[in-house]
């Protein structure tokens, strides 16, 4: 039964927690009066909601958790591995302590949990390149890293939040799924994280998995028909075969291809010729083909899940973007990083963020099990309420909870479509 209290800075981020962490890691040896380890993640997540994040910055807002203030010079110091272990060791603690709540909307589903992977590119001034590169224009250096993030649909919650390079692909990034899935999870992925050999090794675990199929991929069915033809000879809205993914090892599973609308496939296909033609290539008929369609395949059974069904679950994936686009709007994480610092220092203004997501997603978890709310309560109004009881915080006041008024984190009632709803829609 999940905790209905309201929480508060507190009871999320336990003092006692963070100390035995910040010792394990090596971040504080002894007392001091001046930094502990709950007052250097608050002052840190204050310093990406304010997005002033300078050594002098983190050291005012530590004053007003610790009982003495710190120099300037005394808090670069604290910057270093260690800092950033104490950080990791924090957002895995965070991510430990889970709630359980199971979402109505997807309640009756047969699996374990449902598991979601994406990761956000997040960029920073320029000058911080050498140490973190960017994917560039060709034109000058950029700098930026990755926030790749595991969540849970059925809990709501994250199961893992983790610092990667931005130019290391999503593929490459795709294995680090079996740390943390189980059997009877199902894994939805977006196409970038599409690896057949790791979806065979999910198979052989008896792990689940649901994706998008990438243009790049071939596909036949079992009487050897390529994807084109079957999609050609369709008479129904609704194709629900299985098929073989890949030449060299293939990859069997299921495919679930769902006819779109006419206004949607013509907006799919004159952006393909829009982006073809800027690129200077030729637009190939199989692709205009597919664009007609929306195209799923997973290693769920139809007994366990009918091909309506599969539609209905994948368009949950959104959920992430929604995380993701929640804590850039919640926070000034693009304004904390718009200067150049130290290696370490910029890695903790990062990890701070991913903090500040799983902190958000939590409380949002709870909240939306108070009766109040109804189900109804809306992620991105609930960081932005956060954030700011966040920064309201001091050493007097961590106690007092987490409570807002539930007509100001509702979602707001729309006449018109929200984007989930419209892909949903688009998919049949």
């Amino acid at each position: 039964m999940p905790n209905r209290k309201p929480p508060s800075a507190a009871s999320l981020l336990r003092p006692e927690v963070l100390c035995s962490i910040a010792r394990s890691s090596g971040l504080i040896a002894r007392h001091s009066h001046k930094f502990d380890a709950s007052s250097f993640v608050l002052s840190l997540l204050g310093a990406v909601s304010r997005g002033a994040s300078s050594l002098n910055h983190i050291a005012v807002g530590l004053a007003s958790f610790a009982p003495r203030a710190m120099s300037r010079q005394a808090m670069a110091g604290r910057f270093s591995e260690k800092s950033s272990a104490f950080l990791g060791g924090v957002i895995s603690s965070v991510v430990a302590a889970r709630g359980g709540k199971v979402f109505a909307s997807l309640s009756g589903m047969p699996f374990t949990r449902i598991l979601v992977e994406d990761s956000t590119v997040v960029s920073m001034f320029r000058g911080n390149a050498a140490a973190f590169p960017n994917n560039g224009n060709g034109k000058v250096d950029t700098a930026g890293c990755k926030l790749d993030l595991i969540t849970d649909l059925l809990s709501g919650e994250a199961v893992a939040a983790r610092f990667c390079a931005a130019r290391e692909p999503d593929q490459k990034l795709a294995s680090e799924i079996f740390l943390h899935c189980r059997e009877g999870d199902l894994v939805l992925r977006d196409m970038g994280y599409f690896c057949a050999h790791v979806l065979d090794d999910m198979d052989t675990r008896g792990v689940y998995w649901m994706s998008r199929l990438p243009a790049g991929v071939s596909l036949r069915d079992r009487r050897g028909r390529p994807l084109l033809e079957m999609l050609k000879a369709a008479r129904r809205n609704r194709v629900d075969v299985w098929v073989e993914v890949g030449s060299r090892t293939p990859l069997h599973c299921r495919l679930v291809a769902t006819r779109l609308s006419e206004e949607q496939a013509a907006a799919n296909r004159r952006e393909r010729k829009r982006s073809s033609h800027k690129r200077g290539a030729t637009t190939k008929r199989e692709a205009l083909v597919r664009d007609g369609w929306s195209l799923v395949v997973t290693s769920v059974p139809k007994e366990m899940l009918p091909a309506r069904s599969v539609w209905d679950v994948y368009a949950q994936r959104w959920s992430i973007e929604i995380g993701f686009r929640a804590i850039k709007q919640s926070s000034n994480t693009a304004k904390a990083l718009g200067h150049k610092s130290s290696e370490h220092h910029i890695k903790a203004l990062v990890l701070a963020t991913a903090l500040l997501m799983v902190l958000g997603m939590k409380v949002h978890a709870r909240l939306r099990a108070a009766p109040e709310a109804g189900g109804a309560a809306s992620l991105e109004k609930i960081c932005d309420a956060f954030a700011d009881y966040l920064l309201r915080r001091n050493r007097h006041t961590l106690d007092e909870p987490f409570d807002p008024d539930p007509r100001h984190i509702a979602h707001d009632k729309r006449s018109r479509l929200t984007l989930r709803q419209s892909i949903t829609l688009s998919l049949g």
